[in-house]
């Protein structure tokens, strides 16, 4: 069961927190109230100078009055996919309703996608645009009159297939959604949601059902999985701190790496005692994440030769009596949360495309019915993904609640940070 929902509004300051805004600088960067301002009072000299897109360094911004706009500029970190629009092409009216509409997406109208994607569908837009101009059309307004609006539709459809024709369509519902910002009182607004126009996608994948009394069994063997569990946040907590300190130590002494002679010193000197106990007293799954060598084994090694580069060289000098199988420990979290990902899956009838974006926060307790929200990205979804909610069997619950208990002692962050971070996520790369 789905039931789509208004999505929340996160703009490209959001994405940029290095930036750093105050009364005074807040001018030169886009606003509802700035555009609100230049369309009042037809006086578009502050908007020309306000920055679209925010340059890492902060000396090549891409301003409004610029006919090209990128996400380059963002530096290779925050924009791994570069994706730019260009509107010199455009008449001037149609050129001016695209910034304005391309600064709308970006910054004040319901935004979830990235800064890449954005462009993209100002791309798109512009792609509309000059169809407009080719047919001798002034606004994208004038697409609320039936005859303009035939007219742009068979030319739109002429050569293309189904699927793109659908993506073009598609911006204009986020065209639309200017209507709920203050200068869409004004009138700059498109009435007419384009795409129930659209002529369909062929490329929707297919659903698979299976009879009920299976389905409960799969949702049986889930269960017991976990009822049976024998993960322990104290323990895990403990291992995870031993790792992240390691890393802390040599980082902090200027060492290139950390070697495992290097992690079995600092587990030796450093938490001993901790392994110690949970080898001797742990559940069987921490058990196992701890290896113990006996004082024969220990000196077995430090008194093996072995030949390096032609070289006859000894073993390292110190061996932790107790030390982490750091392979296993991870290995035992991304099997955890494969498990979670796969019961939540079979009990939302969600796919695991969208189980995978799921945060810590997307459970739903509604009295005693439980639900998980999400964002869909595919089919009739626009670009920045509409809100659904998914109807859950009640053991939904135990699996959020217990997934937030384990990652919170893994990360070491608390239930309240860990809101909006993902449910399902490498453990291994977030250590390091």
């Amino acid at each position: 069961m789905k039931t789509n929902t208004q999505n929340s509004i996160v703009t490209l300051m959001d994405e940029l927190p290095y930036i750093e805004v105050d009364d005074q600088a807040a001018n030169h960067y886009i606003t509802e109230e700035l555009i609100y301002d230049a369309l009042n009072s037809k006086d578009f000299s502050k908007l020309n100078k306000a920055v679209v897109v925010p340059s890492e360094d902060g000396n090549n911004d891409i301003l409004f009055e610029n006919d090209y706009w990128t996400n380059e500029v963002l530096g290779k970190v925050r924009a791994k996919t570069v994706r730019g629009a260009d509107f010199s092409k455009l008449s001037t009216q149609l050129k001016f309703e695209s910034k304005i509409i391309g600064a709308s997406f970006l910054y004040t109208t319901g935004k979830k996608a990235k800064t890449s994607s954005i462009m993209r569908k100002i791309s798109q837009l512009i792609q509309c645009g000059k169809i407009l101009d080719k047919a001798n059309v002034l606004s994208y307004f004038h697409l609320d009159q039936a005859p303009i609006r035939d007219r742009f539709l068979a030319e739109l459809k002429q050569g293309k297939k189904n699927g793109t024709v659908d993506n073009l369509l598609k911006v204009f519902t986020s065209v639309c959604k200017i209507s709920q910002t203050k200068y869409g009182k004004l009138g700059f607004t498109l009435r007419t949601n384009m795409i129930v126009y659209s002529p369909g996608r062929t490329d929707s994948n297919q659903t698979y059902c299976m009879p009920f009394r299976m389905l409960t069994t799969l949702w049986g063997s889930f269960m017991e999985y976990f009822k049976s569990l024998e993960l322990q946040p104290n323990e895990l907590a403990i291992l995870s701190k031993a790792i992240v300190e390691s890393g802390k130590e040599w980082r902090e002494l200027g060492l290139k790496r950390q070697t495992q002679e290097r992690f079995e010193k600092f587990q030796q000197r450093n938490y001993r005692n901790e392994l110690k106990n949970i080898h001797d007293n742990g559940s069987n799954i921490a058990k196992g994440m701890v290896i113990h060598r006996s004082q024969n084994e220990i000196e077995k090694l430090k008194n093996k030769v072995f030949t390096f580069a032609e070289k006859k060289t000894k073993n390292w000098n110190t061996y932790a009596e107790y030390r982490i199988d750091r392979e296993v420990f991870f290995s035992h979290h991304q099997v955890y949360l494969s498990m979670a990902a796969h019961t939540i899956q079979s009990m939302t009838g969600m796919r695991i495309s969208e189980i995978r974006e799921l945060t810590h926060d997307a459970l739903i307790i509604d009295g005693s019915d439980v639900g998980v929200r999400s964002i869909l990205h595919k089919f009739s979804a626009d670009e920045e993904g509409d809100e659904e909610h998914w109807a859950a069997a009640p053991f939904v619950k135990d699996i959020f609640e217990h997934a937030l208990e384990i990652n919170s002692a893994v990360t070491g962050l608390n239930k309240e940070e860990l809101k909006v971070v993902p449910l399902f996520f490498n453990l291994k790369n977030y250590l390091n």
